[in-house]
């Protein structure tokens, strides 16, 4: 079987990683590791390669091209999309999470701590990102609260990209007294700006990320979010590839599994 991801620097990486492996030893089954890097220029042909190896089955967390996924129809080889940033047909199998309850449930703890003033630092246009925002300004208008396209900073899901859209947010005269990162490595970015701007995590300011990576609890304070079940995802997407790999009948070939917020030590009442 192969894996193939766009960019392992980050940790989300090693815990799909670690579901793949969970399974494939399981099944007795070769894994081979193909990234593209994060400019995806580190392996140009990678898909020439793959045909030659003749893997029975890949599961992809990179976004393959049209051509890309016509070239293995052509060949047989079936492939399985985990947690898709883009619209796909219908009859491409994937697995996912519940993103758009999960944004709801983080903005939603929020506002029934009295926020009122609540941020978002979003992703770029991915889709699961656009789920997030999307279940995010659900609970905001189920709170009464106002959906403004400024209280929205887009950055890239790295913690330089939510250091940058938080220091946005926090300069401004009225500034948020909660933000929501669209990732935990936002939210590390986050607890960094609130910090050059003299601002404790919860007391003047709280903080909600998206992942529930190790990370999170290691914070200080320990970081609210919305655990994202990565690991059980990728081992749902690798059961599901080797069946297709081995031409059985699959009942359901679209799966999303349930986010669940995780309250721990970065939110609180806003405060005076």
């Amino acid at each position: 079987m192969e894996l193939v991801v766009g960019d392992l620097e980050h940790m989300w990486g090693l815990e799909i990683i670690r579901g793949v492996q969970r399974v494939v030893r399981e099944h007795r089954v070769g894994l081979v590791l193909t990234e593209f890097g994060p400019d995806r220029n580190t392996i140009h042909y990678w898909i020439d390669d793959t045909i030659a190896r003749r893997s029975d089955c890949i599961v992809t967390v990179a976004q393959l091209s049209d051509s890309e996924q016509n070239q293995l129809r052509a060949r047989g080889i079936p492939f399985v999309v985990l947690d898709p940033a883009s619209e796909f047909p219908e009859d491409v199998p994937f697995v996912g999470a519940t993103n758009w309850a999960g944004g709801r449930s983080a903005t939603r703890h929020l506002a029934g701590l009295g926020h009122r003033d609540i941020a978002m630092v979003s992703g770029p246009g991915h889709l699961f990102c656009q789920a997030r925002l999307d279940g995010h300004r659900s609970a905001l208008q189920a709170a009464g609260l106002p959906t403004r396209d400024q209280d929205v900073v887009r950055a890239p899901l790295t913690e330089e990209g939510g250091h940058r859209a938080a220091l946005e947010l926090l300069d401004r005269p009225q500034r948020p007294t909660a933000i929501f990162a669209g990732n935990d490595l936002q939210a590390v970015g986050v607890y960094r700006a609130a910090r050059e701007r003299a601002l404790r995590i919860p007391d003047d300011l709280s903080v909600v990320g998206f992942d529930d990576l190790p990370v999170a609890a290691m914070l200080h304070p320990a970081l609210t979010t919305v655990h994202q079940p990565l690991t059980e995802m990728a081992m749902a997407a690798t059961e599901l590839a080797l069946a297709l790999g081995r031409g059985e009948p699959v009942s359901q070939t679209g799966i999303e599994l349930a986010t669940k917020l995780v309250i721990r030590e970065s939110t609180a009442p806003p405060g005076r």
